[in-house]
């Protein structure tokens, strides 16, 4: 007979039994009743070792499940009855359990899910389960959608419109939420799903509830920047206040790094390609929180990019908030951003994408971008990564709009930078394209002010 490992958590007489016990196949059932006393409550059950696969313990986990069930007649499952504190413990226990397979463990969530509908009185309890629903979500995109199928989203409100006031319930569902919004890789996305269920109002109140508590701010930030990075959510998130609350949370919380880098992306992504969002952005002072962050945390890698990043949504094809943060010395900021972080990819890569789009159909912001180094930022870019064609792409297309500036990138040998990029990456369709569209313009505006220069144009007389 096979020898199967079970590890068995339940309840019995009001104590928490968590017990490893072996099983021989065609005897399941019995010595776990035994060693319980013939009157176990199972809450979890878990097969471990000889079974080949996830399915083949998932199978044997339900015959177990159906041998104790019949045997002993009681429930398996969640029980209203179960004390509080055993509650908690037996969730935290299975929370760290270790479960095997993809079929176990959405059977282990399924199972939370219910706990936390049966005891939804319990803050403990939600804490408990919304921190393990967190934990099985990042394990993969398949869990995550799972998850929300299973009516994950639904109990993780419930238990947040349930315990408002507590700080630790919200944050530890807006974390579920976070993780369950992870992009996925599926054909199914989640996150849409989970905005539909009402998700983000859920959200925006414990940022309105809970102004003064960093964590909570930090981990809905990242809730919501998750969410708006799907376009279809964008404006649903906008309209939950999603934009200013983000905002608040900035300017309220300055000198956090985890706020400020997280509300960075999830302006990033609210105000990516969405005027509405741009235009709210600009109203709620966006770039002004975004510029102080970025002054407050300058050695953070990581808050710089995504300053870099939620500067250039706001940016992008928008005259009001080019001009707003030209003032607000936003140019300043990206280029400090990209000196202070020059072997980092990720800033050199946001840093140039920025000015691109501050230079982008605003006659004035090449200059201001000229006086802040900009265009020495760009070429110090490109020589330090001269491998990356994600910067060599970005950093050529910054050029192209800073093209007036022809002269001081022809100077600082910018024309040689752009015609090692094209040679470094003959195979990338981007870098050729950017590349050679920038070459074209830096020369035609050469050529432009040598014609002006040997040509002026003669003075009316008075």
């Amino acid at each position: 007979k096979r020898r199967v490992a079970v590890v068995v958590l339940g309840i019995q007489d009001g104590c928490l039994l968590h017990s490893p016990v072996g099983v021989d196949e065609g005897s399941w059932g019995a010595p776990i009743l035994q060693e319980a006393g013939g009157k176990l409550h199972v809450i979890a059950l878990h097969v471990h070792g000889r079974a080949e696969s996830g399915a083949d313990r998932a199978l044997l986990t339900s015959s177990i499940m159906a041998k104790i069930n019949q045997r002993s007649k009681t429930r398996v499952g969640t029980s209203k009855a179960m004390p509080a504190e055993a509650l908690k413990q037996a969730m935290a226990l299975l929370r760290l359990q270790d479960v095997y397979g993809h079929d176990d463990k959405i059977r282990s969530a399924r199972e939370v899910i219910d706990a936390m509908s049966d005891h939804l009185d319990s803050a403990h309890m939600q804490v408990d389960c919304c921190i393990a629903l967190a934990e099985l979500a990042a394990a993969s995109s398949h869990h995550r959608i799972d998850l929300v199928r299973s009516g994950a989203t639904a109990a993780i409100s419930d238990a947040m419109d349930a315990h408002r006031s507590d700080s630790n319930v919200q944050e530890a569902a807006c974390r579920a939420l976070r993780n369950m919004a992870l992009a996925s890789n599926a054909r199914e996305d989640s996150r849409a799903a989970i905005v539909r269920a009402g998700a983000t109002q859920r959200v925006a109140a414990a940022m309105v509830a809970h102004r003064a508590d960093v964590v909570v701010q930090a981990t809905a930030c990242g809730t919501l920047c998750h969410l708006s990075a799907l376009r279809d959510n964008q404006g649903s998130i906008a309209r939950a206040g999603g934009v200013e609350l983000v905002v608040a949370a900035m300017m309220a919380h300055v000198m956090d790094p985890v706020v400020q880098e997280q509300g960075c992306w999830a302006l990033a992504n609210l105000c990516r390609s969405h005027r509405e969002n741009q235009d709210a952005a600009g109203l709620a002072s966006a770039v002004e929180a975004i510029v102080a962050g970025m002054a407050a945390h300058l050695g953070n890698s990581g808050s710089q990019a995504a300053g870099c990043n939620a500067l250039r949504s706001l940016a992008d094809s928008h005259n009001a908030n080019q001009e707003t943060i030209l003032r607000a010395k936003g140019a300043e900021s990206i280029v400090a951003a990209m000196q202070n972080h020059l072997p980092e990819e990720a800033v050199q890569e946001a840093g140039c994408w920025a000015l691109r789009d501050l230079a982008r159909s605003n006659k004035g912001s090449t200059t201001m971008i000229l006086w802040a180094d900009g265009v020495q930022a760009v070429l110090a870019a490109m020589a330090a990564h001269v491998a990356s064609a994600r910067v060599q792409e970005s950093s050529c297309r910054a050029l192209r709009n800073l093209s007036e500036a022809s002269q001081h990138i022809h100077q600082f040998g910018g024309l040689d930078m752009i015609r090692i990029a094209l040679s470094t990456h003959a195979g990338s369709v981007q870098v050729q394209d950017a590349g050679r569209g920038a070459i074209r313009r830096i020369e035609q505006h050469l050529h432009e002010q040598r014609v002006f220069a040997e040509h002026p144009i003669a003075r009316p007389p008075i």
